[in-house]
C-alpha cells in the first residue's frame, strides 16, 4: 500500500514540476494552471493519510549508504559546473536594470544604504518614487556579494544550489532505499527548466533566497527541533508573509495537540528573532507600507488593464479564469483562503487526528496553504510559484525515506 501511495505522490510532484517549467508551446496555460493547482492539492493531502506499512525488505545498510553517497555526489558533480556556466552566461546577457525588473535594484540600494549607514527605508527614486517594501531577511543575504563588488545574483545562485542540496537531507538520517531514486525525475525537470527554459528566477528575481528559507523550514520540521524551527520560521516570515496565518495555526496545533513547552520555544525563538530584525533594520516602522501592498496592487492593476491581460493571463495562477472586473473579488477570496485554510487544517486534525499521518501534518498543511496563496494571487509573477514547487519535492524526499 505504501508503494502505491509513493507512486501517486511521485506522479503528482512530477506533474506539478512539469507545469511549473512547461512553456505555452508544450501545454496551453489554462490547462497548465488547472493541473498545477490540482497536483498541488494532491501533494498536500496524499502524505497525510495513514496507510498500511510496507514490510521493510532489509536492504544492506552499508550498500544503501554507499549508493546514497554516490547518488548525492553524482548529482552535485553533474549540476554545479553547468549551473555556474549557465549563470555566468545569463548574468552577462541580462543586466540588473530597474527598467526591466526593479526587485534586485531595490534590494541593492537597500543593502548599499545599510553599508553606508544611511536610512534603509527612505524613498527610492525609480519611476515616480518607489517605496522599499522588502523585509530584512530578503535583502540581508545580499550583503556579502554587494560588499565585495560581485554580481549580487550570485547570492541567488548559491541559494538555488543550496536549496537543491537541502532536498537530499530532509527526512530520516541515513534512510535510503532504491525507490528514493524516483526523486531524480522531478528534480531533473525542475533544474533543467530553471537553467535552460525559465531562467528569470535566477537573473531577475530574489526568489531563490525565499526557497532556501522554506527548505530550511522543511528540514527543521522533519527534524522536529524547536529552536531550529523557530529560526527557520523567523527567516520565512521576515522575507515574505505568505505563511503568517499558517504560523498562527501551527503554534495553536502545538499547544493543543503536541507539547506546550515545545510551542513556547518555537514562539519565543521566532518572535525574538523577528523583533530584532525589524528593529535593527528599521523595518518595524515600514510595516504599514508593507501591509498595505495588496490594496496598492489592486489599485495599480485596476488602472492598468494591459498588465492584467499580459502577465496575469500568461502565468500560472487562477486569476486568468476571472474577468478583469473581478480582481477585487479574487483578492477577497485570496484573504478568505489564507484565513480559512489554516483553520480548516486545525479543525481537520482535531476531528481526524487518529487517521492523520502526524509527522507530515505541519509540512503538508503548509503546502496546502501555499497552494491557495500562490494560485489566488492577483499578480502571479511566474517566479513566485517556485517556492511551493520546491516544497513539493521536499515532501516527496521525506516521504520516500519513510518505511512505516
Amino acid at each position: 500500500m505504501k508503494n502505491l501511495w509513493s507512486t501517486l505522490l511521485f506522479g503528482a510532484v512530477t506533474l506539478e514540476v512539469y507545469c511549473q517549467v512547461a512553456t505555452p508551446k508544450e501545454l496551453d496555460i489554462q490547462t497548465t494552471s488547472i493541473l498545477y493547482f490540482i497536483s498541488g492539492l494532491l501533494i498536500a493531502l496524499l502524505p497525510l493519510f495513514k496507510i498500511k506499512p510496507t514490510p521493510f525488505k532489509g536492504e544492506n545498510n552499508r550498500i544503501l549508504k554507499e549508493v546514497s553517497l554516490l547518488f548525492y555526489g553524482t548529482m552535485l558533480i553533474f549540476l554545479i559546473p553547468p549551473a555556474f556556466e549557465r549563470a555566468t552566461a545569463l548574468f552577462h546577457r541580462f543586466a540588473v536594470d530597474y527598467k526591466v525588473a526593479d526587485m534586485l535594484p531595490v534590494l541593492k540600494i537597500m543593502v548599499e544604504r545599510w553599508l553606508n549607514g544611511e536610512r534603509i527605508y527612505e524613498l527610492i527614486h525609480f519611476w515616480e518614487g518607489t517605496e522599499p517594501i522588502y523585509l530584512p531577511a530578503m535583502w540581508l543575504p545580499y550583503i556579502p556579494t554587494i560588499f565585495l563588488g560581485i554580481d549580487m545574483r550570485w547570492t541567488s545562485m548559491i541559494a538555488f544550489l543550496w536549496s537543491i542540496t537541502m532536498l537530499f537531507f530532509i527526512g530520516k538520517k541515513g534512510r535510503f532505499n532504491f525507490k528514493y531514486l524516483l526523486i531524480s525525475l522531478p528534480l531533473y525537470l525542475l533544474i533543467n527548466g530553471i537553467l535552460y527554459k525559465k531562467s528569470v528566477i535566477i537573473y531577475l528575481s530574489e526568489e531563490p533566497v525565499v526557497i532556501a528559507y522554506y527548505l530550511f523550514l522543511a528540514y527543521a520540521l522533519a527534524k522536529n527541533r524547536p529552536y531550529m524551527i523557530g529560526v527557520a520560521l523567523s527567516l520565512c516570515l521576515m522575507s515574505r508573509f505568505a505563511l503568517a496565518f499558517w504560523f498562527i495555526m501551527y503554534i495553536g496545533y502545538l499547544f493543543l495537540f503536541e507539547n506546550r513547552k515545545f510551542a513556547l520555544k518555537v514562539s519565543a525563538t521566532t518572535g525574538s528573532i523577528c523583533l530584532v530584525l525589524l528593529l535593527a533594520t528599521e523595518a518595524f516602522w515600514q510595516l504599514d507600507v508593507i501591509l498595505s501592498l495588496p490594496k496598492i496592487y489592486i489599485d495599480h492593476l485596476m488602472e492598468n488593464e494591459w498588465k492584467f491581460t499580459g502577465f496575469a493571463t500568461t502565468n500560472l495562477g487562477l486569476i486568468k479564469f476571472f474577468p478583469f472586473e473581478s480582481i477585487p473579488l479574487v483578492n477577497r477570496l485570496f484573504f478568505i483562503f489564507n484565513l480559512g485554510i489554516p483553520a480548516i487544517c486545525l479543525l481537520a486534525y482535531w476531528k481526524f487526528k487518529d487517521k492523520i499521518n502526524q509527522p507530515f501534518f505541519a509540512l503538508c498543511s503548509l503546502k496546502l496553504c501555499l497552494v491557495f496563496f500562490y494560485n489566488f494571487l492577483i499578480m502571479p509573477f511566474s517566479y513566485l510559484f517556485y517556492t511551493s514547487t520546491f516544497l513539493s519535492i521536499a515532501i516527496l524526499s521525506w516521504y520516500l525515506k519513510e518505511d512505516w
